[in-house]
């Protein structure tokens, strides 16, 4: 039944009607001005997502890139320990000689050679130095040697510097 001057059902109550009138001039649903906010606030939220996502990137690439270097850099320090004393011991009146090249056939210099090894196209530069350490100023016997490998990853950031002692042994 319905009651003409209220347009409603007679008996309704009222306090469930007035959820569900709207008041002269308002307008139900989202504007085109809160629909552009809610726009320009999600877009803010992508480029902070791509930019988090870059920044994780490039801190990856670069500790993998640290990594390698320190891969290397045992490597070769392994190696030089596994060589005779006397491959690899400084030159003659020296205290400070530079190695490169291979195991085996070692070169031995005065000067910091410029040797670059490329690994996954990248090329990292490998420095080994030894330096003679006469521990009791007498005996040949207690001589040892300071291996010092220095690897810089590409972009020349942070090297990566092992260093060990080495003692001359009769059985090398």
């Amino acid at each position: 039944m319905w009651c003409l001057s209220t347009r409603k059902a007679c008996g309704a109550s009222s306090a469930s009607t007035a959820a569900t009138e709207t008041r002269p001039g308002s307008r139900g649903g989202a504007t085109l001005i809160e629909a552009l906010v809610a726009i320009l606030i999600l877009a803010i939220l992508a480029v902070a997502g791509a930019a988090l996502f870059a920044s994780a990137h490039a801190s990856l690439s670069w500790q993998a890139q640290r990594r390698t270097a320190a891969e290397l850099a045992n490597a070769r320090l392994e190696s030089v320990r596994a060589s005779p004393y006397d491959a690899v011991k400084p030159l003659a009146g020296a205290a400070t000689t530079y190695l490169s090249g291979m195991p085996g056939a070692w070169t031995r210099t005065a000067g910091a050679p410029a040797e670059t090894v490329a690994v996954g196209g990248r090329g990292y530069g490998i420095t080994t130095r030894v330096d003679f350490l006469d521990v009791d100023g007498a005996t040949p016997a207690t001589d040892c040697l300071l291996l010092t490998v220095t690897v810089v990853p590409p972009g020349g950031r942070a090297p990566v510097t092992l260093t060990t002692v080495c003692a001359q042994l009769d059985n090398r």
